[in-house]
Protein backbone atom coordinates (compact mmCIF):
# COMPACT_ATOMS: atom_id res chain seq x y z
CA UNK A 1 0.00 0.00 0.00
CA UNK A 2 3.12 2.14 0.06
CA UNK A 3 2.68 3.40 -3.29
CA UNK A 4 -0.62 5.09 -4.88
CA UNK A 5 -1.79 3.71 -8.47
CA UNK A 6 -3.11 5.39 -11.31
CA UNK A 7 -6.46 6.57 -12.24
CA UNK A 8 -8.89 3.71 -14.03
CA UNK A 9 -9.21 -0.16 -13.70
CA UNK A 10 -5.78 -0.81 -12.03
CA UNK A 11 -6.67 1.83 -9.32
CA UNK A 12 -10.12 0.05 -8.35
CA UNK A 13 -8.23 -3.39 -8.32
CA UNK A 14 -5.50 -2.11 -6.45
CA UNK A 15 -8.32 -0.60 -3.70
CA UNK A 16 -10.32 -3.21 -3.89
CA UNK A 17 -7.33 -5.36 -3.17
CA UNK A 18 -6.34 -3.62 0.02
CA UNK A 19 -10.09 -4.12 1.18
CA UNK A 20 -9.91 -7.56 0.67
CA UNK A 21 -6.61 -7.82 3.02
CA UNK A 22 -8.18 -5.65 5.30
CA UNK A 23 -10.97 -7.59 5.73
CA UNK A 24 -9.39 -11.06 6.04
CA UNK A 25 -7.11 -9.42 9.01
CA UNK A 26 -10.44 -8.92 10.33
CA UNK A 27 -9.65 -4.97 10.96
CA UNK A 28 -12.94 -3.57 9.08
CA UNK A 29 -12.44 0.12 10.84
CA UNK A 30 -9.44 0.49 8.31
CA UNK A 31 -11.95 0.44 5.54
CA UNK A 32 -12.13 4.96 5.57
CA UNK A 33 -8.40 4.80 5.97
CA UNK A 34 -7.82 2.62 2.97
CA UNK A 35 -10.24 4.66 1.19
CA UNK A 36 -8.73 7.99 1.99
CA UNK A 37 -5.41 6.85 0.17
CA UNK A 38 -7.83 6.40 -3.42
CA UNK A 39 -8.85 9.60 -3.77
CA UNK A 40 -8.61 9.33 -7.73
CA UNK A 41 -11.68 6.66 -7.13
CA UNK A 42 -14.91 8.57 -7.62
CA UNK A 43 -16.90 8.76 -4.35
CA UNK A 44 -21.20 8.04 -4.26
CA UNK A 45 -22.94 11.20 -3.71
CA UNK A 46 -24.82 10.40 -0.48
CA UNK A 47 -20.85 10.19 0.83
CA UNK A 48 -21.82 7.28 3.82
CA UNK A 49 -18.75 5.60 4.23
CA UNK A 50 -19.90 3.80 7.21
CA UNK A 51 -22.62 2.06 4.43
CA UNK A 52 -19.04 -0.08 3.58
CA UNK A 53 -19.08 -1.74 6.81
CA UNK A 54 -22.82 -2.39 7.38
CA UNK A 55 -22.41 -4.34 4.35
CA UNK A 56 -19.37 -5.77 5.34
CA UNK A 57 -21.18 -6.78 9.18
CA UNK A 58 -24.61 -6.38 8.90
CA UNK A 59 -24.79 -7.40 12.98
CA UNK A 60 -21.84 -5.21 14.10
CA UNK A 61 -21.75 -5.94 17.82
CA UNK A 62 -25.26 -7.05 18.16
CA UNK A 63 -25.97 -10.14 18.92
CA UNK A 64 -29.16 -12.95 18.30
CA UNK A 65 -32.13 -10.95 20.54
CA UNK A 66 -34.95 -12.02 21.51
CA UNK A 67 -35.06 -15.55 21.79
CA UNK A 68 -33.04 -16.16 18.91
CA UNK A 69 -30.13 -17.86 20.66
CA UNK A 70 -31.99 -20.88 22.41
CA UNK A 71 -34.05 -21.28 19.26
CA UNK A 72 -30.96 -21.63 16.77
CA UNK A 73 -29.08 -24.32 18.63
CA UNK A 74 -32.35 -26.10 19.22
CA UNK A 75 -33.25 -25.74 15.54
CA UNK A 76 -29.64 -27.89 14.72
CA UNK A 77 -30.51 -30.59 17.23
CA UNK A 78 -34.24 -31.09 15.99
CA UNK A 79 -32.38 -31.66 12.04
CA UNK A 80 -30.76 -33.98 13.67
CA UNK A 81 -33.46 -35.84 15.21
CA UNK A 82 -35.14 -35.78 11.83
CA UNK A 83 -32.61 -37.11 9.87
CA UNK A 84 -32.20 -40.37 12.79
CA UNK A 85 -36.13 -40.73 12.43
CA UNK A 86 -35.75 -40.99 8.56
CA UNK A 87 -32.90 -43.14 8.21
CA UNK A 88 -34.15 -45.48 10.30
CA UNK A 89 -37.15 -45.90 8.17
CA UNK A 90 -35.69 -45.74 5.50
CA UNK A 91 -33.68 -49.09 7.39
CA UNK A 92 -36.70 -50.30 7.90
CA UNK A 93 -38.34 -50.61 4.44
Amino acid sequence: MDERPGSGGEALFSFLYDVVIVVVARREDLIPAVRARYDMIPRRPDGSGDRDILYLDPMRNRGLGGGQGLRAPLASWISLLVSVVALLVAAGR
